[in-house]
């Protein structure tokens, strides 16, 4: 897993792995308008960015 180097509170690293289990498992096109730290968009396997 990758971690974001931006800290704040609220981060969801510790969440991605319960988060990761409720997506689809093939993800064309992943799209974060409220990105925050990031940590969640840096670990989605995605065949876009």
């Amino acid at each position: 897993m990758r971690r974001s180097p931006f800290f704040y509170v609220g981060d969801k690293f510790k969440l991605i792995p319960q988060l990761q289990a409720n997506f689809p498992p093939q993800i064309n096109r992943f799209i974060e308008p409220f990105c925050g730290g990031g940590s969640v968009f840096l670990n989605v396997k995605n065949n876009l960015y």
